[in-house]
């Protein structure tokens, strides 16, 4: 069989969204000088309007917040818990035999992870009908992967070392990383996007404010009427001309180009994507390269044609409008060529106890005189105690939507929530209702969702997500005296101990399970 190429992606593409998230991380950096000016004003509402809207959602759910925080730094036992309720009488008759399977069913997930150690355990078990499932469980820490299965009594392990001597073992043809380094799975606070995006923010964030021209910015007064508000608002303006915006992206593409440390940090990104977490999955390393490849060559490309190919007529455009120091009103268009114009048009109010926002975007094609408009809003309330919410998301003649309401009493929240589909032809809503409860040390969570009218053929049936977590003192890892390395063994070692060991005690593990189920 001829053995596959990585695809290799649009350069267009992969530049264009990387230029995106620069040009956003610019907008919301922070190092600004003590003599303001109206350059310095809109960058730092950017970065202030972020950090607002940072902080309610963190005051709202603090103890959400405060639990995940704890995660970080204590052993955590959690417990996962999914089941469903099909109680229907009218179901089919041919179904009535599932039915009563799913309603004495469940599958349990276990997991003690130790952030701090590097140590995680995760267990699955479960039960079909009345018979119980034993669980299966991953033991890892930073250099070894143990498993122990319900079928036999030995626990298996291998190092990261000897992960591509195994794989060779098991495959003359392989080709991929010799190591595995299982401790990347651990670093949650040094993920290669956050190391990215912080990089970016900084690096990008001081290039573009000193790129940016200072002319380019103007400030004046204005008298605002925001959902039924009288505001006073200063209205900051942008106005790169069309040289001046491909001077910035040129300079921009340029300082890419020759950076290395965000070309390592992107491959990373890349890398981490692909694999979840662990950087030397088979065939990962060759996959980013290919990209990067494709991204060197892409940005010179890009450089020699933004002169000749890159048409802004009308340049770029970007006002906002800021009161008490957070951006309430935004607008920004460009054209690109004499063809397509791009808009944003929007207002926002984020108060403390009510967060209301109207955007629109549209994409105007003047060859066909087409507008395209995406309208997204959105109202939050909340008082401390009690919260009613609403956003919707409006493309031509579908609606997405989001509804609910939730209260708070002491450590416990209450939830009733909705997200509705509708358009021309169907109208579908999921209803998620429940409460959680974080305390200092654990966490409950009750979860029920369930589609409005029930799921054609099927009827009614609920889906019950209930989870637990507590602190505890550590995760009990398994010795590698104890376990079986298969990750030293020869082909026929490791041929011999499947056929010999785990062949016979998994075919009479899996009998006895099939005869139960079948006496069921």
């Amino acid at each position: 069989m001829e053995e596959q190429q990585p695809k290799r992606q649009s350069k267009g593409m992969l530049i264009g969204i990387i230029i995106a998230v620069l040009v956003a991380a610019g907008g919301a950096s922070a190092f600004f000088f003590l003599k303001s000016s109206p350059k310095q004003d809109y960058l730092k509402a950017e970065k202030a309007t972020v950090d607002q809207a940072t902080e309610l959602f963190k005051d709202r759910y603090a103890n959400e917040v405060k639990w995940a925080e704890t995660q970080l730094d204590k052993p955590v036992d959690s417990t996962l818990k999914l089941s469903a309720d099909w109680n229907d009488p009218n179901v089919d008759y041919s179904l009535r035999e599932a039915q009563s399977i799913v309603n004495n069913s469940e599958i349990v997930l276990n997991s003690i992870y130790d952030a701090k150690k590097k140590e995680l355990e995760l267990g699955i078990n479960g039960s079909l009908g009345t018979v119980s499932i034993d669980p299966a469980v991953f033991n890892v820490d930073a250099e070894n992967l143990f498993l122990s299965l319900p079928f036999t009594k030995d626990v298996l392990f291998v190092n990261g070392k000897d992960f591509g001597k195994l794989m060779k073992e098991m495959d003359p043809y392989y080709d991929g990383p010799e190591e595995i380094d299982f401790s990347t799975l651990f670093d949650q606070e040094q993920l290669a996007a956050r190391k990215f995006q912080t990089y970016v923010m900084d690096e990008y964030g001081k290039f573009l404010y000193k790129e940016l021209p200072d002319e380019a910015f103007e400030s004046e007064k204005e008298n605002l009427d925001l959902y039924g508000e009288k505001l006073k608002a200063e209205k900051l303006s942008m106005t790169l001309t069309e040289q001046q915006s491909k001077d910035l992206i040129k300079s921009l593409f340029k300082k890419v180009q020759q950076d290395e440390q965000f070309k390592k940090l992107l491959k990373d990104v890349i890398i981490e994507q692909s694999t979840g977490g662990i950087y030397a999955m088979p065939g990962s390393e060759e996959a980013a390269d290919t990209l990067m490849e494709d991204f060197d060559s892409g940005i010179q490309e890009a450089i020699d044609s933004i002169d000749e190919n890159l048409h802004l007529p009308d340049g770029i455009q970007s006002t906002i409008w800021v009161h008490k120091k957070s951006i309430v009103k935004r607008s920004f268009a460009v054209t690109a060529g004499e063809e397509v114009e791009l808009q944003i048009e929007g207002e926002q109010l984020l108060e403390k106890d009510q967060q209301q926002w109207t955007y629109d975007f549209i994409a105007i094609d003047k060859t066909y005189n087409e507008e395209n408009k995406v309208t997204f809003t959105g109202d939050l309330n909340w008082d401390g105690k009690k919260g009613k919410d609403t956003m919707k998301l409006l493309v031509a003649d579908v609606e997405i939507g989001y509804e609910g309401e939730e209260s708070l009493d002491g450590k416990e929240r209450t939830f009733n929530r909705g997200i509705h589909f509708n358009d021309s032809y169907d109208n579908f809503k999921l209803i998620w209702d429940g409460n959680a409860t974080h305390e200092k040390d654990s966490a409950t969570a009750s979860h029920q969702f369930k589609v409005d009218g029930g799921i054609p053929y099927v009827g009614d049936i609920t889906l019950n997500l209930d989870t637990e977590g507590k602190i505890v003192k550590k995760v009990d890892m398994p010795t590698k005296d104890d376990a079986v390395n298969v990750g030293t063994m020869s082909a026929q070692e490791l041929e011999d101990y499947l056929y010999n060991e785990i062949m016979p005690q998994f075919g009479m593990w899996s009998e006895q399970f099939m005869t139960e189920l079948y006496n069921y």
